[in-house]
């Protein structure tokens, strides 16, 4: 698959750092240890910067899997408490996914920070997490796992993969030989927001976090919508 970062820098993040942290990320996946010296079967490459700064997925038109960090206020719930947000467009018929964005709460009431010290809300953890998501992954149970729902405030421990998370990502994505491999969106690769051509047919718009009209789901799949909460409480491993 590929990924893009949202062109524009964010006051706490700039593009250089969230391209190397959000790389950093999917290289803890793609590197799991599925036994046997083999990994999963995938490769994940960045496609390049986009001007986009919304999450789409568009039927007629290119795409992006866009990561961005958003500033000022958290346009979606949760603001003091959801870290980042995911978007993962599938088929309900055989779960392939079409388009993921990835949306990071870099908002006044969190800190975030890039560092090894000083940790407040670790965005390579936060990223790391999310980009489980972006691979299919949902939230697991199992505490001490990269994929729990809630992150412990100054820990760095979703860097790395929990064996719950190995489990899953080597299920998802068995070992084996990749062949070649186009890590294109679906519809091509688009670096501004909307669809290429009009859609014609329907006159509706929808904000990025709810579904598209009902016809346009009915061919493009569900948009799952993942949120993730940050927990206070002491001595509580994500």
């Amino acid at each position: 698959m590929g990924f893009s970062v949202f062109t524009g820098s964010s006051a706490r993040v700039d593009v250089e750092t969230l391209e190397t942290l959000v790389t950093e990320a999917f290289a803890a996946w793609e590197q799991a240890d599925c036994g046997g010296e083999t990994t999963p079967r995938m490769v994940v490459h960045n496609l390049g910067r986009v001007l986009c700064d919304q999450a789409e997925y568009n039927q007629s038109g290119g795409n992006a899997n866009l990561v961005i960090v958003r500033d000022g206020e958290w346009p979606y719930a949760g603001q003091g408490k959801t870290l980042a947000l995911t978007i993962v467009t599938y088929s309900i018929d055989d779960g392939e996914i079409y388009d993921t964005d990835l949306e990071v709460n870099g908002g006044p009431d969190v800190a975030l920070t890039t560092g090894d010290t000083g940790v407040s809300y670790d965005l390579l953890s936060i990223l790391t997490h999310e980009t489980g998501h972006m691979l299919g992954l949902a939230h697991t149970d199992v505490q001490g796992a990269t994929m729990e729902v809630e992150y412990q405030l100054g820990s760095t421990d979703l860097r790395s993969l929990a064996p719950d998370d190995t489990a899953g990502i080597c299920a998802a994505y068995p070992p084996g030989e990749i062949g070649t491999c186009d890590p294109t969106p679906r519809h091509g690769f688009k670096t501004t927001c909307g669809p290429a051509l009009p859609e014609e047919g329907c006159g509706c718009t929808s904000a990025p976090n709810q579904m598209r009209p009902g016809w346009v789901a009915l061919l493009i799949g569900l948009a799952g919508m993942m949120g993730w909460r940050v927990s206070r409480r002491a001595g509580r491993r994500p």
